[in-house]
């Protein structure tokens, strides 16, 4: 993954996608913040993501809440 010089990824395909099987929820929280981080507002995309984490958690999705949570603190 590539950073810019703010220590923010710096393309798109840089920000998570929703995988099959992911619940709405996660598939939700996950494409809201695929749009802000679109537009550059990093700091809400991430926001999102982190949403998208405990949703994964809460729906028993321990290893894609894993990953989700590693993504999140890579940003």
């Amino acid at each position: 993954m590539r950073r810019g010089g703010n220590g923010l990824f710096t393309t798109m395909s840089d920000y998570p996608e929703p995988l099959e099987g992911d619940p709405d929820a996660v598939v939700t929280a996950l494409e809201v913040g695929a749009s802000m981080w679109a537009r550059g507002e990093h700091n809400e995309a991430v926001k999102w993501l982190r949403k998208a984490v405990d949703e994964a958690f809460e729906a028993g999705l321990d290893a894609r809440g894993l990953a989700l949570s590693k993504s999140a603190a890579a940003m």
